[in-house]
Parts: structure tokens; sequence; C-alpha cells
């Protein structure tokens, strides 16, 4: 079955996305076409969690533990997609992001028992989505996030700082050295939070990739 062509192809890496368009008055659908709302303003029952948990309790669970029976482990990616031109601008506001980022996982920690490896805004740099995001935006987004889930301890004893960040995942690999040093203009701390340097292969070329090697081996990231 799939699971079994999964172990046979060794797969232990996972992306989990949420939307931003998620969080909305009327409900969860597929694909997302509901206007996001102000995250922090919310009421009960306005930030849906299905696409995180179809997808956890369908695939990544039982994987999990076919894996852990063979002694291995996956990588759990929780990633943010925000593909919007219209409904509620969080990215304007880093503690709006930073409240999202939050409350999806404080639901993944009660209902799942540990945590992702990983956060990652994905493809903000998408020119035919929302072209609201600015590398700016991003390292502010991470920094006020990393705050937010560090503060109170509510997601266990190793809690927040087991979780690293994948930044930027443009769509070009030609963005990513141009991304992280406006990125690091922003937040000059970024770097402390980021542990690979991400990219797409929809366009670029081998000198941008020597460059992101370049740039990660300078910083002591992988991508």
């Amino acid at each position: 079955d799939l699971f079994d062509a999964m172990l046979d192809f060794g797969l232990n890496r996972f992306r989990v996305e949420f939307n931003l368009a998620d969080i909305n008055a009327s409900g969860y659908v597929t694909p997302p076409t509901n206007l996001a709302i102000q995250p922090s303003a919310a009421a009960a029952g306005q930030i849906h969690y299905d696409r995180v948990r179809r997808t956890m309790d369908d695939v990544i669970v039982p994987y999990r533990a076919l894996m852990a029976a063979q002694g291995e482990s996956v990588w759990i990616t929780l990633c943010l997609v925000d593909f919007r031109n219209t409904g509620y601008f969080a990215e304007d506001t880093a503690s709006e992001i930073a409240f999202a980022f939050k409350a999806y996982l404080l639901d993944f920690f009660s209902r799942y028992g540990f945590l992702p490896n990983a956060l990652e805004v994905l493809e903000p740099d998408n020119s035919g989505g929302n072209q609201n995001w600015s590398a700016a935006k991003l390292a502010n987004a991470i920094v006020a996030t990393q705050a937010a889930i560090e503060a109170d301890g509510v997601l266990g004893p190793a809690g927040a700082s087991s979780i690293v960040w994948i930044a930027p995942t443009s769509t070009s690999m030609a963005n990513v050295t141009t991304w992280i040093a406006d990125m690091k203009t922003a937040q000059p701390s970024i770097a402390d939070y980021i542990q690979e340097y991400s990219y797409h292969l929809y366009s670029g070329t081998d000198t941008d990739l020597a460059n992101i090697k370049a740039l990660a081996d300078a910083d002591g990231k992988t991508t």
C-alpha cells in the first residue's frame, strides 16, 4: 500500500500546511476561498484546524508509528501558506503571524503530544499569490513568533527551544541570497533562528545554487 511504498523509498520528511485563510468566520474549505480575519480577534471556532489534523491523522501519525517501529523518525515542518490578496493582511503585523503560529502549535501539541521539528512560511515571494510579504516582514514574523511560543512554557519542557526555522522558501533560487540579506538587515538576530536556507526549483541557475551554498557554508546553515 501507500505506506509500504513510502517506507521502501525511505520518506522521512513532511510539510504539514495550515492556511491563513483557515482563520475565518465561515469554516474550513479546500481549496481555501474564505477571507482571513485578524487571528487575535478570531472568536471561538473561527480558527479552523481541520487541514493540519487531517494531514496528521490520515498520514503522518500512522506513518510515524511505522517509522518508530523500525527505529527511525520523521521530520515534520509546520508551514504557513498565505497566498491571498484579500482579507486581513496579518503579515503586516508580526504579532498576528505569531498569534496564528502559536494557536496552531498549541492545538498540535495538545492533540499529538509532541511538536513539529520546524516552522516555515511558504513562498513569501510568490508573485502569483499574495505580494504583500517582504523579507523584512518575514524576519519580523519569525522573531515575534519565536518570542511568543517561548513566552509561557505551554509547549512542554523542551518547548519552542526544540523548533527551528526554514526560510525563505522562495519560488526562485535567485531570490534566496537577497532575501536572507534583507532579513538580516531587518532583524540582525534572524540567523540565530534559521537552520536551513530553502528554495524551490521553479527558476534559477547553477550560479544561484552556488551562491546559496556559499552563503549557507559561511553562515553555518544547511540547505
